[in-house]
């Protein structure tokens, strides 16, 4: 039951951190998985730091403030990336997008393989 737990955790890791180190790799041309892990666990933790505090912000001011506190957010988590991968705002949303449409293609393709595989999408203990 341990050693479940730890190749998934390990799984999960490898699973968030490639498809940042791929992203990199294709914008900025340097080898980069010290910087992409450090993207992959850093990165959500400002967007989501930032999304409560602008959102907490705007929201006592104008009604629409989640759309807003949202787009700021990006923008920081862009220029987290940008400052994080020595490249240019443009680049750090590139780093960004990139990053999550190889995810959604990871996530695809391990769903096809599950599918058409016949295994569960996850371990079934019976007692």
């Amino acid at each position: 039951m341990l050693i479940d737990l730890i190749i998934l955790i390990i799984g999960e890791f490898v699973v968030a951190i490639l498809p940042t180190y791929f992203a990199a790799l294709l914008v900025t041309g340097k080898k980069s998985i010290g910087k992409a892990i450090l993207a992959s666990i850093i990165g959500p933790v400002v967007f989501t730091l930032s999304l409560l505090f602008f959102g907490g912000i705007i929201l006592f001011s104008i009604p629409i403030a989640i759309p807003i506190a949202f787009f700021i957010s990006l923008l920081i988590v862009f220029y987290f990336y940008a400052t994080l991968f020595n490249t240019n705002l443009a680049g750090g949303a590139l780093i960004s997008i990139v990053s999550l449409l190889i995810s959604i293609l990871i996530l695809m393709v391990s769903g096809f393989v599950f599918l058409f595989s016949g295994m569960p999408p996850f371990p079934v203990h019976h007692p």
